[in-house]
């Protein structure tokens, strides 16, 4: 029986896909990493401008490139935004070569922000064009929000939404919650210690970048300080200060590399 050239190419592209598919189901990466950051009503458009486009440039900084392309099994990793709810971004996609990494960053592109409505009004110019896009799918939250004021800075619930997302086969290499923000808790204090002491307890490493502002009073607490004593912990846990949101994608650039490392 003839077979083309052409249908022998096809085969054998689908069979290279299935195997890259049950690849990332039976071989662990070297680490899993949830990327989250801010996206509450203290983020303005400008400034949440330079968290996105700084997410994407950091990954596709030629350290980070390289430090990805070092681990021998690839990284998994997964990205979404938060408030009080979270969003998805990026599903769990395994990253092992450039071409991953480009993928992983037009999909964290791909949507427009859920939480505009609370921001300013007056949409800079690079950021009308990304009105038009879907709003990213909403994350169910993995815990009870009765008694929990709906709105504001809520890290205790990234935490325990992250902590929740790490899949079966995760659970045999190190899991990192890479958290960002401009601001401390102002849902529930209570609530992050108990998630963090959870994720914790998990054997998963929560870093911080806090964004700071030397301009604002951030509720009477030294933002750094905050992130040090509150929000980082696990085994090797550590802060990657940003000077004001110009600095994000420094900050990350660095974070994401000593990560890696």
């Amino acid at each position: 029986m003839y077979i083309s050239r052409r249908r022998l190419l096809l085969g054998a592209t689908s069979a290279l896909a299935l195997a890259s598919h049950a690849y990332a189901q039976e071989v662990p990466p070297t680490k899993a990493l949830i990327i989250a950051p801010d996206s509450s009503g203290s983020i303005n458009n400008g400034r949440y401008l330079l968290e996105l486009f700084g997410t994407v440039n950091a990954f596709r900084s030629k350290n980070v490139v390289q430090a990805i392309l070092d681990q021998r099994n690839g990284i998994d990793v997964l990205a979404f935004e938060w408030s009080f709810f979270q969003w998805l971004r990026v599903p769990w996609m395994r990253l092992r070569t450039k071409d991953d990494i480009e993928r992983f960053c037009q999909k964290f592109l791909s949507y427009r922000r859920p939480t505009e409505q609370y921001c300013d009004k007056d949409f800079p110019p690079e950021f009308e064009r990304l009105k038009n896009l879907p709003v990213p799918p909403t994350i169910g939250l993995p815990f009870d929000v009765a008694g929990l004021r709906r709105t504001g800075t809520f890290i205790g619930g990234a935490v325990a939404t992250a902590a929740s997302l790490f899949l079966p086969h995760h659970e045999r290499v190190e899991k990192v919650i890479d958290i960002s923000g401009d601001g401390p808790e102002n849902v529930s204090a209570p609530f992050l210690v108990e998630a963090r002491e959870k994720a914790i307890a998990r054997g998963i490493t929560i870093n911080g970048l806090p964004i700071v502002d030397p301009a604002i009073c951030y509720q009477g607490h030294d933002l750094l300080g905050y992130y040090e004593k509150f929000v980082m912990g696990g085994e090797g846990s550590f802060v990657e200060k940003a000077n004001g949101m110009e600095d994000f994608e420094r900050a990350l650039r660095h974070k994401l590399v000593r990560e890696l490392s």
